[in-house]
């Protein structure tokens, strides 16, 4: 986890991230588990799951790509808020991001506006980051 003590009061706050950004003064290493790790250690059931929230501080395109045949068997709805500030390669992450959403979901911004994959790329580049998906 990187952390910029400049703009930031600490760890555990919402700002940390396993991104660099900007100047990071200073990191730890955590452990961490996958999305489809986690619902089997946890003994989740997927049909009593309603609502996956991903709010991560640019972790999303790390996670999506992980996720996606997950994803793509379970369909969950999702509340996704990108952090496309995080973005090592901020063109190609949120492409990357493009092609796997479309490929399983309808894209929703919050007030329900459907997004088709190039306005969903112009509506990120705009400054909308959360998302709703639904199949």
């Amino acid at each position: 986890v990187n952390l910029n003590t400049q703009y930031q009061n600490g760890f555990g706050n919402s700002m940390s991230s396993m991104l660099e950004h900007g100047l990071v003064t200073e990191s730890i290493e955590v452990n961490s588990i996958t999305l489809e790790h986690f619902i089997e250690q946890e003994e989740i059931q997927m049909q009593n799951v309603c609502l996956i929230k991903i709010d991560i501080e640019g972790g999303e395109i790390k996670l999506l790509k992980q996720s996606e045949r997950f994803l793509m068997e379970h369909r969950p709805t999702i509340y996704l808020s990108l952090h496309p500030a995080w973005f090592p390669n901020l063109d190609n992450d949120t492409n990357e991001i493009a092609d796997i959403l479309f490929r399983i979901y309808r894209v929703y911004d919050t007030s329900g506006r459907e997004y088709n994959q190039s306005q969903f790329l112009e509506a990120v580049n705009s400054g909308v980051h959360s998302f709703v998906l639904e199949v």
